[in-house]
């Protein structure tokens, strides 16, 4: 079952279905709205300078503004993870520790 459908069905059968939309609102606007908003254009604009016989992970390596980038994403990590602490203990499903691959 996917991540997405259990929380669907978590949100339906829960004593407290405001509880998701919350959380997922929380998550959006609070942590990843400003990120995605800054980054996501300004990497666009750099993707759209790249040569043809530069692969996009290589150009992607020599943009100036990578590490920046990267140190927010960086800063993300522990607000994300608590949402994901949330998550988990309202679906019952630890999504910090990663499944094994489908055999």
């Amino acid at each position: 079952m996917s991540i997405c459908v259990m929380l669907h069905r978590v949100a339906a059968e829960t004593a407290t279905p405001l509880a998701l939309p919350g959380i997922a609102a929380r998550l959006t606007n609070t942590h990843l709205r400003h990120f995605l908003t800054t980054w996501h254009p300004a990497l666009q604009e750099h993707e759209a300078t790249r040569p043809p016989d530069v692969s996009p992970v290589e150009h992607e390596r020599h943009w100036k503004r990578s590490p920046d980038m990267r140190a927010e994403l960086a800063e993300l990590r522990g607000p994300l993870a608590a949402v994901a602490e949330e998550l988990a203990a309202l679906c019952g499903v630890d999504l910090l520790t990663p499944s094994p691959p489908p055999e």
